[in-house]
C-alpha cells in the first residue's frame, strides 16, 4: 500500500466521522426549525424521526462521496466497504448525540438510551450504505427509487422509536 492509498483511507475515515457527528447540528436546527419557526403543531419528536435520516444520514454520506470526487480522491477503499463505512458513520453520529444528551441535558444510561444508538446505526447502514456503494455514474432512476424507499423506511422506524419504541421499553424494562 502506497503512502497515497494509506492518506485517502484515513481522509475516508475522518471525513465520515467528521459529516456524520456534525450533521447532528444540522438535524437539531432543523428540528428546531420546524417547531418554534414553523410552529407545525406535531410533537418534536415526530419532525425528528421524519428529518433525522435525511440529515444525519444521507447528508452526510453524499457529501462525504461528492467531496472524494471534487478532491479527486480515490474512493476505492470506501466502495469496497461501504457497510463498513456506513457502520463507522451510524456509530460516529449515535456515540456524538448520546454524549450530548448525557452532559447537556442530564440524561442517564438506560436500555433505551442504548437502543436509541442502535437505531441510528441501522438507519445509516440502510441509506448511507447505499450511497456509499453506489458509484456516482450508475446513479438513476432505479439508485433513486431505492434511496426513497430505503429513506421512507427509516422514517417510519425512526418515527415509530420515537414516538412508541420509547414508551415501550421505559415500561417493559
Amino acid at each position: 500500500m502506497s503512502a497515497r492509498d494509506s492518506e485517502s483511507i484515513t481522509n475516508i475515515y475522518l471525513g465520515v466521522i467528521v459529516f456524520f457527528a456534525a450533521s447532528l447540528v444540522l438535524a437539531d436546527y432543523g428540528n428546531r426549525f420546524f417547531v418554534y419557526v414553523v410552529q407545525i403543531d406535531v410533537h418534536h419528536r415526530f419532525i425528528a424521526g421524519i428529518i433525522e435520516p435525511v440529515l444525519t444520514k444521507f447528508l452526510p454520506a453524499s457529501v462525504v462521496v461528492s467531496l472524494l470526487e471534487w478532491y479527486e480522491v480515490p474512493d476505492d477503499y470506501l466502495r469496497a466497504h461501504p457497510y463498513r463505512m456506513a457502520l463507522l458513520g451510524g456509530f460516529s453520529v449515535a456515540l456524538f448525540e448520546r454524549i450530548l444528551f448525557v452532559v447537556i441535558r442530564g440524561g442517564t444510561i438506560s436500555l433505551g438510551f442504548t437502543l436509541a444508538a442502535a437505531l441510528h446505526v441501522l438507519n445509516a447502514l440502510l441509506i448511507a450504505g447505499l450511497v456509499f456503494s453506489t458509484p456516482t455514474e450508475e446513479q438513476d432512476w432505479m439508485f433513486l427509487a431505492k434511496l426513497v424507499a430505503i429513506t421512507v423506511l427509516a422514517m417510519i422506524i425512526h418515527v415509530w422509536w420515537n414516538g412508541w419504541g420509547v414508551l415501550w421499553v421505559a415500561e417493559t424494562f
